[in-house]
């Protein structure tokens, strides 16, 4: 007997066979710790990972490390690299703090820090004239620690001046910055290096390199509330804490010798000297990772990984 079920009924369709959507490519993520003004070392490593086509897509930085990405944020090439190396150098040692006077007044008169914090924010506002975080070209995550949570945490968006401000904000030293009704310090007096500030962005397929230019706390006699005070903050910012990074990122660091010896943390008397090593330090790494000599063109002729490779 003739079936009409059959006339009625279709094949149902077979749907095509799913296609993964296409990944995103690794970028490259530069952490920058702290380290006051042994930041000029992160000028070398900076400029070494840029001759070699290392060319950041994201920073997280805290303290002058802070200061160093967001600057450089503004416009990611070697003449900005020459451009913050020779802010460095035009530093004096009481230029982002002011003159010892000023401070002994500010004791004086119950202020809560020896700096207003008005010398630093001048700074900032001169150099990255740029007026939200967010606005950067480049993006940075900024670390702070935030007083009243009595945590560490960061920030993608925000007043530029404040948030940046608040990341270099030395107890004691400058007054701490209010975001958002909390209190904001520097994010050293917890550690020197955000890596869990990275880690929580990072992907597989992401490289992170981490630009470590603190020191070795210096055990000295404790001869006056100055010198307990630099001591105090020199050890809040001695020590880095590499956090676990998902599989698939691949992490580089770049450490300045923590033994070198810079003196006070507002001395810039050392700033060649600095830029010198954190370039030979960014070298060896480099050279480790089997990458050649640059040519001309400033590329790659060895491989350093995952991400990093010219563009």
């Amino acid at each position: 007997m003739f079936d009409l079920g059959r006339l009625t009924r279709r094949p149902r369709p077979v749907p095509p066979p799913e296609t993964e959507p296409p990944s995103e490519p690794g970028r490259c993520v530069v952490v920058l710790s702290g380290g006051a003004s042994r930041g000029a070392a992160q000028v070398g490593m900076l400029r070494v990972l840029l001759e070699h086509g290392v060319v950041p897509d994201q920073f997280v930085a805290g303290s002058v490390g802070a200061l160093n990405a967001t600057f450089l944020a503004q416009h990611v090439s070697l003449p900005q690299v020459d451009a913050l190396e020779a802010i460095y150098r035009d530093l004096g040692s009481f230029d982002l703090v002011g003159l010892p006077p000023v401070m002994v007044l500010n004791v004086l008169r119950h202020r809560p820090s020896l700096a207003s914090g008005d010398r630093l924010r001048e700074f900032i506002t001169e150099h990255i004239p740029v007026p939200r975080l967010e606005d950067l070209p480049t993006p940075v995550r900024v670390a702070t620690f935030d007083v009243d949570a009595g945590r560490s945490t960061w920030h993608d968006a925000g007043s530029l001046v404040d948030v940046v401000a608040a990341s270099c904000a030395l107890p004691a030293i400058y007054p701490p910055v209010e975001i958002d009704g909390h209190l904001h310090v520097d994010y050293g007096v917890h550690v020197a290096l955000p890596t869990d500030a990275a880690v929580d962005l990072a992907r597989p397929g992401d490289t992170v390199w981490s630009l470590e230019v603190n020191r070795a706390p210096a055990l000295t006699e404790l001869r006056s509330p100055w010198a307990t005070l630099v001591t105090v903050a020199e050890s809040s910012i001695a020590h880095n804490a590499i956090h676990e990074f998902p599989p698939g990122v691949a992490v580089h660091r770049i450490q300045l010798d923590p033994e070198f010896e810079t003196g006070l943390p507002f001395s810039f008397r050392h700033t060649t000297e600095l830029i010198g090593l954190g370039a030979q330090e960014a070298r060896d790494v480099l050279r480790r990772m089997g990458a050649g000599t640059a040519p001309q063109d400033g590329r790659w002729t060895g491989a350093p990984g995952p991400h990093g490779t010219p563009r």
